[in-house]
């Protein structure tokens, strides 16, 4: 009890009073957002939610800082999720193409949502070692968490979860330059669970 009252501490401490929405609007049943670097970011909400508000958004703030400015090309976004790194990316580079590499069906509709209105092209395909399908692996605790290695996903049930398989389009990263005709990376953000 209380590591959930530590966590709804911070989250008010880092969303303010958003932070009432993140908490309520799941138990309403509605989809939730919070507003980051002033930016609405729209989320699917599931246990392991917290945990990326609390640590990943502001790693996500630095990756993309790090991008140095007078670097040419495009920025491959490797398992963007629900597309933060993303929207974070193309309000820092307005003028660069963003490909975000995402597979999983659930978190699609919020990727989708999050980028609207900017150059960010969507892959419906999880980046792999090789083109074709690939297993990919979920919890059912948790929309957020998803890999081709089993294992990346087991360690984060509790007992008595499952894991749910099901068979995904992949794309290697060659296969996905030539595709695009892509000539210049200026970055590339893998989050793809060890793939």
């Amino acid at each position: 009890m209380l590591g959930k009252i530590s966590r709804l501490l911070q989250l008010f401490k880092m969303y303010g009073t958003g932070a009432f929405r993140l908490i309520f609007n799941p138990l309403l049943g509605k989809q939730t957002w919070l507003m980051y670097e002033g930016e609405k970011i729209w989320l699917n909400f599931d246990q392991s939610t917290y945990y990326h508000l609390l640590h990943s958004m502001d790693k996500l703030k630095k990756l993309v800082e790090a991008i140095p400015a007078i670097s040419e090309g495009v920025i491959i976004d490797g398992g963007a999720n629900h597309g933060i790194f993303s929207l974070l990316a193309a309000r820092r580079f307005p003028e660069k193409k963003i490909y975000a590499v995402e597979p999983y069906g659930k978190v699609l509709p919020f990727l989708k949502k999050n980028v609207q209105g900017k150059k960010v092209k969507i892959i419906e395909k999880a980046l792999a070692g090789e083109d074709g399908e690939v297993a990919f692996f979920t919890s059912e605790v948790s929309d957020q968490m998803g890999s081709v290695i089993r294992e990346n996903v087991w360690e984060f049930l509790s007992e008595g979860d499952t894991i749910r398989e099901e068979r995904i389009p992949a794309i290697s990263l060659p296969a996905l330059v030539q595709q695009e005709g892509i000539t210049k990376i200026a970055a590339i953000k893998l989050d793809v669970q060890g793939a």
